[in-house]
C-alpha cells in the first residue's frame, strides 16, 4: 500500500479502514473489463476509486475543464 494516492495525492490511511473514508486504500482495476488480477489492480483512496468509478477519461476531462469556469 503507497503512502500516498497515486490520483489525488491525499495521504492514504492505514489505521482503521472505513469504506466511507476518503482516504481508505481502496483497490483499483486500471482495466475494468478484466478481473482483479496481479498487472490489473492498483491501491489508490477510495474517493479517487469512486470519481473514477463510471467515468471515462474523456468524461473526468471534460468535467475538469468545464468546473474551472463554473466556480469562476
Amino acid at each position: 500500500i503507497p503512502e500516498v494516492c497515486p490520483l489525488l495525492g491525499i495521504t492514504l490511511s492505514k489505521g482503521k479502514m472505513e469504506r466511507n473514508d476518503p482516504a481508505s486504500p481502496s483497490l483499483d482495476r486500471v482495466d475494468n473489463s478484466k478481473g482483479y488480477i496481479k498487472n490489473n489492480i492498483k491501491v489508490v483512496s477510495y474517493k479517487a476509486n469512486a470519481m473514477k468509478n463510471n467515468a471515462s477519461i474523456e468524461s473526468l476531462k471534460l468535467f475538469c475543464r468545464n468546473l474551472e469556469g463554473y466556480l469562476k
